[in-house]
């Protein structure tokens, strides 16, 4: 399965393994110092402590009804809870422990029902444990007696409306009553009639007798209705009492210690790892070779140490000026990697490009050129990159003539050996580019040199600088003619992403990717080279 079909969630998985591998230890460190941090802070915090005194409400006391009562309670907690913060409740508690001002009290204060009970939790917060509980146990008991004198007050006032409505009825019946014994007395004394007493007399007795007996009923009602009201009184007594006072805590509610260490260490390792996120978003670049194949879908094939421009200057040709320098085996080791990672097709023309400009390609290919001749096979360079060519000047050459004339016709094959730099290199210059360079090497007569070039001898090799695979298409159609291409990344300023577009460019017209070549990586990340000579 060749790179360009690798599944996106297994690419996706490796991203993510490598992104742990590369940050984790520094998430890790993260974590734990903001939790250390965090656990220092909480404990040189001032502490503090709550105290909670529960009330309960009972609205009855009739064992009959358990079920009724209980929910009668729970309603009437919400209420409860509203009129237990209220300035006359906490005003008595505060000014028993002579509590400087009220806001401050109300802050520290905290009631609510316990859910799905008829329980009230009052909680005060205090640095003083044992006064957090003396204060809990104070509000609490000012809550109880304000209900109480409530109740009162309204029982009082509702018993006395009862009082005044019976003494009416009473006197009322009264009336009646002395009413009934005047007509009484006046009947006796009347003579006896055959057809018996008037019979407006009687009318007026029995009317009486009537009302009177009505009147009775009334009171008779009035008067249960006092008992009840007095019962109910006497049982509203106990509807809000002390479940449980409080008791001095032993631990404090803050600071939390284990949680703001818990807090502390996960928000540091969020914290990190967003900053990483915005880091690698905003320099998203490829620094070392571990993450090509991760990043990029292709292999590595090797990284090239930054050179200064002094080094840079005195031996751009680090294979043939310095051949023992770190730069010139990293070239060495390209050339292998090339070789051995394709035996069964070795590459004989190479394409070299990169996703944007001033990425080292042009010197990447000119020091890889130098390696192949090196090996003892002849090489060829060709300069393709007609808009901003290079090798005439790292190699001093005269571009005058070259690729270009190649392609025109002006200048015979046959003349090829007149290029020639140094025993088994060739360097062929651009010459006069075109004013559309893309057409000239997308042409038949390009494949046909590239071929050419390739059998001038036995295992030849043609090494071609082209232009950026993102600048221009001059490379798109070249990358078709050649049997593989390396793509070079500036570890120090092409983002990834360009990269990766660069990468998938040249899949888009079915080029074989050889690998990629890490150019300008920092030095200290290749020690090795410098440890082992």
């Amino acid at each position: 399965m060749d790179d360009s079909s690798r599944g996106v969630p297994g690419f996706a998985r490796a991203r993510v393994l490598f992104m742990f591998r590369r940050w984790g230890p520094l998430i890790a460190l993260a974590t734990v110092v903001a939790g250390g941090t965090a656990f220092a802070v909480s404990e040189v915090l001032p502490k503090e402590y709550s105290a909670t005194s529960q009330l309960y409400v009972a609205p009855a006391a009739n064992p009959t009804a358990a079920l009724q009562d209980a929910v009668l309670g729970q309603n009437l907690a919400p209420s409860y809870v509203q009129l237990a913060q209220s300035e006359v409740v906490l005003r008595r508690a505060r000014d028993k422990v002579s509590w400087p001002d009220s806001k401050s009290f109300r802050e520290r204060t905290q009631v609510a029902q316990v859910r799905n009970t008829s329980i009230i939790a009052v909680s005060f917060r205090d640095r003083d444990p044992q006064r957090a509980a003396e204060i809990a146990d104070l509000i609490a008991n000012s809550f109880v007696e304000q209900v109480r004198a409530l109740q009162s007050s309204l029982q009082s006032t509702t018993a006395t409306q009862l009082d005044e409505e019976i003494s009416s009825v009473e006197a009322d019946r009264q009336r009646i009553d002395d009413e009934l014994s005047r007509l009484r007395a006046a009947l006796a004394a009347l003579p006896a009639f055959p057809q018996g007493p008037p019979a407006d007399l009687r009318s007026q007795i029995s009317q009486l007798e009537s009302t009177g007996t009505a009147r009775q009923d009334t009171l008779a009602q009035l008067m249960r209705t006092r008992d009840d009201l007095r019962l109910v009184a006497a049982r509203a007594e106990n509807t809000v009492t002390v479940w449980e006072p409080a008791v001095a805590p032993t631990d404090p509610e803050s600071p939390r210690v284990a949680l703001n260490t818990i807090l502390g260490a996960i928000a540091g390792g969020l914290l990190t790892l967003t900053g990483i996120a915005v880091f690698t978003y905003m320099v998203d670049r490829i620094t070392d070779v571990d993450e090509v194949s991760e990043r990029l879908g292709v292999p590595a094939l090797g990284e090239i140490p930054f050179a200064n421009e002094q080094t840079l200057g005195a031996h751009g040709l680090f294979v043939r000026d310095a051949p023992a320098s770190p730069e010139a085996e990293a070239f060495r080791a390209v050339r292998a990697n090339l070789v051995l990672a394709a035996l069964d097709r070795p590459p004989r023309t190479i394409m070299v490009t990169s996703a944007l400009s001033d990425e080292g390609k042009s010197l990447v290919a000119a020091n890889l050129a130098l390696a192949f001749a090196e090996s003892g096979s002849l090489t060829v360079l060709v300069d393709a990159d007609m808009r901003k060519p290079m090798q005439h000047l790292l190699y001093g050459l005269d571009s005058t003539v070259g690729l270009a004339d190649l392609l025109r016709e002006t200048v015979p094959l046959a003349d090829i050996r007149k290029f020639e730099v140094m025993p088994n290199l060739i360097v062929l210059p651009t010459g006069r580019p075109p004013l559309n360079p893309a057409e000239p090497l997308s042409s038949t007569k390009m494949l046909s040199l590239i071929l050419s070039l390739s059998q001038l001898a036995d295992a030849a090799t043609v090494v071609i600088d082209t232009s950026p695979v993102l600048a221009v298409a001059d490379a798109h159609a070249l990358s078709t003619m050649v049997d593989g291409c390396v793509v070079v990344v500036d570890s120090a300023r092409t983002p990834a992403r360009a990269s990766r577009r660069a990468v998938d460019v040249l899949n888009a017209v079915h080029a074989r990717i050889l690998g990629v070549v890490l150019n300008k990586v920092p030095a200290i990340q290749l020690d090795y080279y410098q440890s082992y000579a």
